[in-house]
């Protein structure tokens, strides 16, 4: 979707699903640094990939503190 969805689902109190496209998607990574963690749920979309190695890659890529995140995250699930 496009920042303008992203942040309606937002507004609302929804949560953004994030996964593989961590990986692929240049146009979701551009806005996805502006969603916070709070709305954010990790999920694998039934790929090989690892729930841990999509942890890894968002906290890599916008410099999220493991720990802290992976408590928030815990919460949004």
């Amino acid at each position: 979707g496009s920042l303008d969805q992203a942040n309606e689902i937002v507004e609302k109190g929804h949560y953004i699903g994030v996964g593989p496209q961590l990986f692929s998607n240049m146009k979701v990574l551009n806005y996805l640094k502006d969603i916070p963690i709070e709305n954010i749920l990790l999920e694998t979309d039934d790929q090989k990939l690892s729930i841990n190695k999509i942890f890894e890659e968002y906290c890599r890529l916008f410099d999220k503190n493991k720990r802290e995140s992976l408590k928030k995250l815990n919460r949004n699930f």
